[in-house]
């Protein structure tokens, strides 16, 4: 379960907040390795395990995306070995508010799964291609790509621009290629 931001009043990107890491077992264990999969055949237009830090009317919280994309647009990959609806939650109840507020841009979403499970809602929009699904996005729909972790995702209307904002005091954060939608017409 992910935290729901409510009363945002500060948010940045900055280190992540020092928790130790533990040997994920059984599905978590396919999760992250799918995530690692998906993190590898996106290459370098994405940044992988980003933390940001806000505060909200719960106080102060930290998020860590799995994969984003810096540039006019902000495009996060949450990546999900198994459907569930709390990838679309995450991106639009923590990752969307806290990331858009911080960086003062838009924030499209994906959940990319390989696996979809019975009993989907209809409504949500299941796209074979990273082009189909960066079109939903633009649209303001949160797509899920699905992506069985064997080929590149490569898209004719992603491509890398220049370096990501950094948080001021956060210098030391690792520079990225940027990737700008609305330069591709999205």
């Amino acid at each position: 379960m992910h935290r729901k931001v409510e009363g945002l009043c500060f948010a940045q990107r900055g280190e992540g907040p020092g928790f130790g890491t533990s040997r994920k077992r059984g599905a978590a264990a396919a999760g992250r390795a799918y995530e690692k999969a998906l993190a590898k055949a996106c290459g370098s237009a994405f940044e992988k395990g980003v933390w940001w830090r806000f505060t909200d009317a719960n106080g102060p919280g930290w998020c860590q995306t799995d994969l984003v994309a810096f540039g006019d647009e902000i495009l996060v990959l949450e990546a999900k070995y198994s459907w569930v609806p709390e990838g679309h939650t995450q991106i639009s109840q923590l990752y969307a508010p806290v990331i858009g507020f911080a960086l003062k841009k838009p924030v499209l979403g994906i959940v990319v799964c390989k696996r979809l499970v019975p009993g989907m809602p209809k409504n949500i929009r299941v796209c074979g291609t990273l082009d189909d699904a960066l079109l939903e996005a633009a649209r303001g729909r949160t797509p899920v790509l699905h992506w069985f972790g064997e080929t590149l995702l490569r898209s004719t209307r992603l491509r890398p621009s220049v370096k990501p904002p950094v948080a001021q005091g956060s210098a030391s954060l690792p520079a990225k290629r940027n990737v700008s939608l609305a330069q591709l017409g999205l």
